[in-house]
């Protein structure tokens, strides 16, 4: 947690000293030429499996434009027990010993938009091809009713930190789709509290080795609207 949470203080230091370079044009140039400022987006597929596994992800994205070839995105999700996860317990039959699964990501992004047009003042960005560096971090938590009461439970984790290439497409003026691809690296992390004092290292996906491979495969979509 402090490796990753230190890769993402540097990152939003970083962007932050890009923003404040940046000279491309202000707020009031981009409203003054009629542009996007904002993109709101979502994945509704991430309800079925997060980047967790055994996770669904409540995803929601944040694009803020701030200049006419550049955007910084923001994304914050809530995690909970997805429906491989469900399905595996009722086939188990737990009877009433549920599991519960609570946990958060987030995740922050720079974007770099491309076109003819980049000798010129003409707003590009949120529209057409882009590269992005890209972080994540995310974490659950999984117990029982019964067991969460003696605080012992399962953390897991994933950080990974990527280059992305995409396109977004703006169509009819608002509703905005987002497709994304790249490869970075990735760290997953599992471990069992047993108590406040007791916690060991676990390693349940011993036989995919893609899952505990350090590299990290993206490709994926957000879709929503622009204002």
């Amino acid at each position: 947690m402090n490796k990753a949470a230190t890769y993402l203080i540097l990152y939003l230091l970083s962007t932050n000293y890009l923003l404040a370079q940046e000279k491309e044009s202000s707020t009031k140039e981009l409203k003054a030429m009629g542009g996007i400022s904002n993109v709101v987006k979502t994945n509704p597929f991430a309800l079925a499996i997060g980047d967790i596994f055994f996770t669904s992800e409540i995803r929601v994205v944040n694009e803020f434009v701030n200049g006419t070839h550049q955007s910084s995105q923001i994304g914050l999700s809530y995690l909970t027990k997805g429906p491989i996860l469900m399905i595996l317990e009722n086939a188990n039959g737990n009877g009433d010993e549920k599991l519960t699964v609570s946990g958060f990501r987030i995740q922050v992004a720079h974007k770099f938009y491309f076109s003819e047009h980049l000798a010129t003042n003409f707003q590009v960005a949120p529209r057409g091809i882009y590269l992005s560096p890209h972080i994540s971090y995310s974490t659950a938590r999984v117990s029982t009713k019964n067991l969460n009461q003696y605080d012992r439970f399962i953390q897991a984790t994933q950080f990974n930190m990527n280059m992305l290439i995409g396109y977004q497409i703006i169509a009819n003026g608002d509703f905005a789709f987002d497709f994304f691809a790249g490869l970075g690296f990735k760290e997953n992390r599992w471990f069992e509290h047993e108590s406040a004092r007791h916690v060991t290292r676990i390693d349940p996906f011993t036989d995919f080795p893609l899952y505990s491979s350090p590299l990290k495969i993206t490709l994926g979509f957000n879709t929503g609207f622009a204002f």
